[in-house]
């Protein structure tokens, strides 16, 4: 018994520490079109703007990246990027440091690299266009925001 007992501890030092409150749990389904959760989560990835999206709009977007993406909630067989758009826009631009214009001529937004800490967590159910939502909470390893080309179709 004292024997598991000491497995157990050196197994709980070794393990990566996560606070209480990370992670995200399923809360209810709202109207049918989005999954609400309840928690928060930490996650790595790309921040962008892209002021002509013809689909979402002007809006700030988070794509994780590596390990922390399976941190984003997806049902089996759901196989979609796990990105999400921010609920607090402005908040996320002014973290971002983000202008609310393009760098110039040819260039229709911004990207660049985050960790970011979301809660509020709603996953976008239907099949049509669309985008999961999350309220940032923290953002820390920022990079400076780069301009990006504009799309040519």
């Amino acid at each position: 018994m004292k024997t598991m007992l000491a497995l157990l501890a050196v197994a709980a030092l070794t393990l990566p520490a996560l606070s209480s409150a990370e992670g995200l749990k399923f809360k209810r389904n709202s109207d049918g079109i989005y999954d609400d959760y309840t928690g928060q989560i930490t996650v790595s990835g790309e921040y962008s703007r892209d002021f002509d999206d013809e689909v979402q709009g002007d809006v700030v977007c988070f794509v994780a990246k590596g390990a922390s993406a399976k941190l984003i909630p997806r049902k089996k067989g759901d196989e979609r990027t796990p990105w999400f758009c921010f609920r607090n826009q402005k908040a996320a631009a002014q973290t971002f440091k983000i202008s609310k214009r393009p760098a110039q001529k040819g260039y229709c937004g911004y990207k660049g690299t985050a960790t970011v800490t979301v809660s509020q967590y709603s996953v976008y159910r239907e099949i049509s266009e669309g985008s999961d939502l999350a309220h940032m909470i923290s953002a820390k390893n920022v990079s400076a925001p780069k301009p990006t080309k504009c799309y040519s179709y």
